[in-house]
């Protein structure tokens, strides 16, 4: 036998060899795989020993889904490689920190005691795990600042709820209404009372690859302040198939309204 035959029987081994593994591998991810989508599908938060466990081993399990890191490069609509246009950010420093001064709604949120357990669907607290402390009360503050006309939410749930208890207190303050436009991808229930200014909108639908079915801790955290209607149409332009709702609704019942 040739040196040259010797060499191809030797890589044809060892490519049977990879194969093999290749193969074996993949059956055991797939026997494996249950715990690692319930672990996803329940999220981090809800498993503490769990993510302990994979913190150690050196593994994070994701999944093909709208809210995770998207890895499955046939949902891009565009290659990577295409130029993009990235300029650079002026930060503003000077005029962050001015902000910052102007967002004097302390006592406020003092007096909401946000740490206090909710007693019903539409109680914001700030034990959440999904817009806690620090994002809340920056988020209070700024509409409290600003005082919107109209506020448009894409994806809603805990933020949402903050939201109304600012639009309420401008409300009471303005005497105006405030249009609050949310647009939520997932069907829960207890958006319906949230007060209604006017009804909800139409109905279409797109093509779907990736999954959109909520996990709990998503689905807990969601929440349009407006009776919603369904929509599925997909704002990210990534192909999915999902509910949307979409509808105008006001920060309390009597008139709000910010400009």
């Amino acid at each position: 036998m040739s040196n040259v035959e010797s060499v191809a029987r030797t890589v044809a081994r060892k490519l049977r060899v990879k194969r093999l593994v290749d193969r074996t591998t993949a059956l055991g991810l797939r026997v494996a795989s249950p715990p690692y989508l319930f672990f996803t599908w329940m999220g981090p938060a809800k498993l503490p020993t769990s993510r302990q466990t994979l913190r150690r081993m050196g593994l994070y399990p994701i999944r093909d889904h709208y809210y995770q890191p998207l890895f499955n490069d046939e949902h891009l609509t565009k290659k990577l490689s295409a130029v993009r246009a990235l300029p650079g950010i002026n930060w503003r420093h000077g005029d962050q920190v001015a902000l910052m001064d102007q967002l004097t709604y302390r006592q406020e949120l003092v007096d909401l005691d946000l740490a206090a357990e909710p007693r019903g669907d539409l109680d914001f607290s700030i034990s959440n795990p999904e817009f806690g402390s620090g994002d809340a009360e920056f988020l209070y503050s700024m509409v409290r600042l600003i005082k919107p006309a109209r506020v448009i939410e894409i994806g809603c749930g805990n933020s949402t709820k903050i939201l109304q208890l600012a639009l309420r207190r401008n409300s009471a303050e303005t005497g105006q209404e405030c249009e609050h436009i949310c647009i939520e991808p997932y069907e829960m229930p207890w958006l319906e009372q949230l007060p209604l200014r006017s009804g909800a909108l139409r109905r279409s639908r797109s093509s779907s690859t990736r999954s959109p079915s909520p996990s709990p801790s998503s689905a807990a955290s969601g929440g349009s302040g407006c009776r919603p209607a369904t929509d599925n149409r997909n704002p990210f332009d990534a192909g999915e198939h999902h509910h949307m709702k979409l509808a105008h609704c006001s920060a309390s019942a009597d008139r709000v309204g910010l400009q």
